[in-house]
């Protein structure tokens, strides 16, 4: 597995849960920006 850091510019994530009987739910995307310094900036 590699690690790096994110470079500047736009991202989302979410998370993909599996329930006991096999179903997956999907979270709503969180948006946010890697700013030119590192700093993270949520947008919303």
């Amino acid at each position: 597995m590699i690690y790096d850091f994110l470079t500047a510019g736009d991202y989302e994530y979410s998370f993909i849960v599996e329930d006991v009987y096999g179903d997956y739910y999907r979270t709503d995307a969180t948006i946010f920006t890697i700013d030119e310094k590192g700093e993270i900036l949520f947008n919303g």
